[in-house]
């Protein structure tokens, strides 16, 4: 484990299991009980009830409850068994996101579609949107980000973002993969 490792396990983990286990040292104490403070006239609540049948104790201010051992699970026949299929049951992994429109580019010549896009895919528009964006080009596409080119710019994004396009069509990142980026392109015009 290098440095830098090391120091960040020491941040995200170990400090805030120390901040909790001096939070609650401070907050249990091992200190002696206090007694709420009685009236005059009264027996004292250490007169009228021993310290080992108290229902809570008050400690530094703040009432505890009662600490009493965990109850044991006992079979009964109202309660179902476990069947073995619910004991092997996994938890389901979510499914993949794909987009509506699959790699099918050309569903983006109207400016309006959801496509998966990669790096080196070129996206061709026509009618309105291609006399302000006749097309652009995938210059990265994946979990690092998307970088799309037009005839004058480079525009990067990462993660969830939109970018709208001289005011004809937005591009939104729905989804990043490993090496792909599903896309939603809107026209605006």
């Amino acid at each position: 484990m290098n440095r830098k490792s090391l120091a960040r396990y020491l941040r995200t983990a170990l400090l805030p299991a120390v901040v909790v286990v001096s939070a609650l040292a401070w907050l249990g104490g091992d200190g002696p009980v206090r007694q709420a403070p009685s009236q005059p006239g009264t027996p004292s609540p250490a007169a009228q009830v021993s310290p080992s049948t108290t229902p809570f104790r008050l400690t530094r201010g703040f009432p505890l409850p009662p600490i009493s051992p965990a109850p044991t699970p006992t079979a009964s026949a109202s309660s179902p068994q476990a069947t073995p299929a619910e004991v092997k049951a996994k938890p389901r992994r979510p499914r993949p996101r794909k987009a509506k429109n699959g790699r099918n580019l050309r569903a983006c010549r109207d400016g309006s579609c959801e496509v998966e896009v990669r790096a080196g895919d070129v996206i061709r528009f026509s009618g309105a949107v291609a006399r302000r964006i006749p097309l652009i080009g995938i210059a990265e596409a994946g979990r690092n980000g998307l970088t799309i080119q037009t005839s004058s710019a480079f525009l990067t994004t990462y993660g969830d973002g939109t970018m709208y396009l001289n005011e004809a069509i937005a591009i939104s990142v729905v989804h990043s993969k490993k090496r792909s980026t599903i896309i939603r392109i809107t026209r605006i015009l």
